[in-house]
Formats: C-alpha cells, structure tokens, sequence
C-alpha cells in the first residue's frame, strides 16, 4: 500500500544513515573489518528512454527497451557504481551486447565475499517505473454534467465517480451523467431536505474503498458524527466510524483515509469550528487539529489521535487536508491548505517530518502561461492562487501526489481581457521530503470564478489501478479526477505505456 511503502522508505532511509555513521572507522587509517558488501547500487546505458530495474535479492539488472530501440544496445558502455570498496569483473569501461544477458562478477571488498550478476534486455512497451503517458479522457463544464456552486467532493467506485451533495454518479470514461444516485438509506441528519445534500463528503482509502460522511453541523438531535462505507453504489452504506462531537468539535468539510479500511487504515478530518482553526481570528494560536481515527484490523479505535500543520504555515483554512505517509503512524505526513485572500500564507502544499519541520513543494505551472497572471499570485509554492485539494497513490511502484490547483482572470483585473479559470492536474512523485513534477494537466473554461465557485472548492478522486489482458497483458492504467466546483471537472488516464 502507498503509505506503508512510504513509512518503510523513510524508516530505511533512516536505518542507512545510522549504517554508514557506524561504519565510519573503516575509512579511518588503520581501517576495520573489510565490508562483505557486492552490490549493483546503479547502473545505466547512454541509450534514450530505457529505464532500469535493479533486483538486489536476484542479482539481476533489467534495462527495459521499446521493440524499435534494442539494436541500440547492441554496442554500449555502461556506467554504474558498486558497494563501496566492491570491484567488478569485467569493469564497466568495456563495452557490451545488451541485446542479450551480460554477467558481471561483484567481489567485496573483504576479497572473499562474491555475487554473480546478470543484465539482460527486457523488451517492452512499457516503462519499468512509474508513469509512461497520461491523456484526456474528457473536460465537462459543471453545468454539462448538473453540478452546482456548492461545495461538492469526489471519489472513485470502479469505473465510476462519485459526487457529494447529493450523491449524484458520473460515467468515468465519459463524464456523463448517469442519472443514478448513490443510496444513502439508513443515513439521518438535520435539516429537513439534507436528503438532497447526501453524502456531505466522499473519499477513498488506499484500497478503493468508497466512504461518505455527513456534516457534523447537521447531525441528527446532536447524535454523533458519522462515517460510512459503500460496498455498491445502489446498497445501503455500512457504518465504520461514530464519534461524539464536543461543543468545540464539529467535522465533515474533508475526508481522507489512508490504508484498506478493512485492514489497517486512519480516518482524518479536521475540525471546522472557529476554537480549532482562528480563535479571535489568529490561526497562528490555534490547535488546527486534525482528528485521526486508527483502524487495526478492521476494528476502530473511537479515541481519536490529534495532530496539527506546525503554526506559520496554516491560514485557518476549513478545506485544509492532511494525509499520513503510512496507516501505522498519523506522522510523517502531506498536507495541503487552500489559504486565505486576506492571510498568510495564501497557498500552501507540502511534508511535515518526524521533527516537525516543513517542506514546501512547488508545482509546475509557469506564471508567465496565463493571461493576466502575475508572479505576486503565485507566491512561492508555484501552483497558483489556490491548492484546493492534494491525494498520494502508487502506480507501477512510484508514490505520487495528486494536487488540484486552479487560476483565473477576470476582466479590468491584472490586464485581463477575458474571463477564464485554469484548472490543473498536477502529479507530483514523491519519497518523503523530496519530489518532482511529473505531469502538469491544464484545462480551461469560461466564466467568472467569483461568480462560479464563490466557496473555491474543489476535489480528486484516484480509481483503482487496472491490470491489461490478452494482448495488453502487462498494461497497467489508472484514472485521475479533477473538479472545481461549479466550473467543470475532468478526467486523465494514466498508463505505463511508454511515450
């Protein structure tokens, strides 16, 4: 799952460093005990767009080449490094024929330790790692698709996405309107007509799972705040979580999970009322708690975990989201704050580590792509006025971040000439503090975002990654979902196609 593999990263990294510190007198004069080490730690082919697969446990080095590149490999002088102290027979100055297997023997640097290693070519067309390609699959305006100015999220069931407020389920290939609805039967809360408002809020957890919950301002004769789970979008939602609001508690705006619900998971929400997020309108003296709920086998633990973006980096923002690095442990953590128009700081997405300090990540969109746009509203974080939403998820071995980003301009502001809001899909990847932008989707439509999006919502939404077929055994392909409220939604796939 896409936090733990984060956590071990973090946790492995750690124990390398502690490795390394401890070994140190080896290197002194006089040295230690000669390291038993014969590793292929890198390795790499002056050939374009042929990606490396390293497998220490097999001693196998894979170079994955498209059918039309192999010849290339034909005359090639690699490049890589070993364990330290290691040699390796032959060196990696001699030229080689990858189109077929190459062994290398490693030997350690105590002389006496020895690894037989093989590169072999693997044909293919698709990427080792990661993402090859990503497409449009199709860009609706909100009034296409039946949306309106409210403050709806989104999620994925199967080949399907799911709306808040109220339920209403979007084809994922298409981005038509069903006309379907999501059962929300068995769900209670004030007021009257909140039939019609039904699921407040709507999430996945790593799995896929869909889950939904109501506002806890609207919770029925102050009954507990509720969560659920939908094992089918026509049946009725099964309770997983029941929490007792205080009077300086009340959730619902955001939903995030992370592991298999039905496993090992943590349930976070933060909680909207002015004591957590701007007591006397200073969010810098504010708790900002985020409320995560531990889930160990399938079983909840109703005491919630508190955890908090450290203060100078939080704009008592209600849309802020937080989202742990692993379901074992609410830090390390991502987090996201849509900020304010009259705070500091306006935007925010980045880490919190371990010791609490912060890392910001910057986007990849370039001020100078929009019309009317100006560096001032870009500030330092390079995505735009707001950051409205962030997901993690793994495809094909690498962690991303998902972030949904928009810009707009109107007329008589900034020298705009036109109204337009700019919708982005950012896919960062990411291992812990350090990132880099993968992809950068931008849609456009027309209108004023002012009048459009008054709230400046938005949401993602990551379907399950898909395994190909037949003849497309082997294709990996997963969809990404963007909205803004009451401006248009898209969908992206993406594959590990290679481009």
């Amino acid at each position: 799952m896409i936090m733990k593999r984060l956590f071990l990263t973090l946790a492995l990294g750690a124990m390398a460093v502690f490795g390394l510190n401890s070994c140190s007198d080896d290197d002194s004069e006089g040295g230690g005990e000669k390291r038993p080490y014969c590793e292929i730690e890198k390795f790499s082919v002056s050939v374009p767009n042929v990606d490396v697969k390293i497998d220490k446990d097999k001693a196998v080095v894979e170079l994955y080449v498209a059918p039309d590149l192999l010849e290339l490999l034909s005359d090639v002088t690699p490049t890589g490094e070993l364990s330290i102290g290691a040699t390796v027979v032959p060196a990696f100055s001699v030229k080689q024929d990858f189109t077929k297997e190459v062994t290398y023997l490693v030997t350690a640097e105590d002389g006496k330790t020895q690894k037989t290693w093989t590169v072999k070519p693997v044909v293919s067309k698709y990427v080792a790692q990661g993402i090859g390609t990503v497409k449009l699959l199709w860009a609706k305006k909100a009034s296409e698709i039946g949306l309106t100015v409210n403050e709806p999220t989104i999620a994925s069931f199967e080949d399907k996405v799911v709306v808040s407020r109220p339920g209403m389920i979007i084809d994922g290939t298409t981005g038509e309107n069903t006309g379907e609805t999501l059962n929300i039967d068995g769900i209670e809360c004030n007021p009257a007509n909140a039939a019609t408002l039904l699921p407040f809020v709507v999430a996945n957890d790593s799995k896929g799972n869909l889950l939904g919950a109501t506002l806890g301002a609207w919770a029925l004769n102050n009954n507990p705040w509720k969560v659920y789970k939908w094992t089918a979008l026509n049946a009725a939602p099964v309770e997983v979580l029941s929490y007792e609001q205080s009077a300086t508690e009340s959730f619902g705006r955001r939903l995030t999970a992370v592991g298999d619900v039905n496993g090992n998971a943590i349930i976070t929400s933060l909680s909207v009322t002015d004591y957590n997020l701007k007591p006397n309108n200073n969010p810098a003296a504010a708790p900002a708690a985020h409320y995560c709920w531990k889930i160990t086998n399938g079983v909840v633990n109703t005491k919630p975990e508190l955890v908090a973006v450290p203060a100078g980096y939080r704009a008592g923002n209600m849309y802020q989201v937080l989202w742990p690095a692993s379901e074992l442990a609410v830090k390390p953590f991502y987090f996201s704050d849509p900020g304010a128009s009259n705070a500091v700081p306006v935007t925010r997405l980045g880490y919190v580590g371990l010791d609490d300090q912060i890392v910001y990540f910057k986007g990849g969109v370039n001020p100078s792509d929009i019309m009317g746009g100006g560096d001032e509203m870009f500030k330092e974080t390079g995505y735009g006025r707001k950051v409205l939403q962030s997901q993690p998820f793994t495809f094909n071995g690498v962690n991303y971040l998902a972030v949904c980003a928009f810009y707009s301009t109107e007329i008589g502001t900034n020298g705009a000439t036109e109204d337009k809001v700019y919708l982005y899909t950012q896919l960062l990847e990411v291992s812990g503090k350090d990132y880099k932008v993968a992809y950068v989707g931008k849609d456009v439509f027309d209108g004023k975002v002012s009048v459009l999006n008054p709230n400046g919502t938005g949401g993602l939404a990551i379907s399950v990654v898909a395994e190909g077929s037949g003849d497309d055994e082997g294709e990996l392909s997963c969809r990404v979902y963007n909205l803004l409220s009451g401006v248009g939604m898209v969908g992206y796939e993406i594959n590990n196609v290679k481009e």
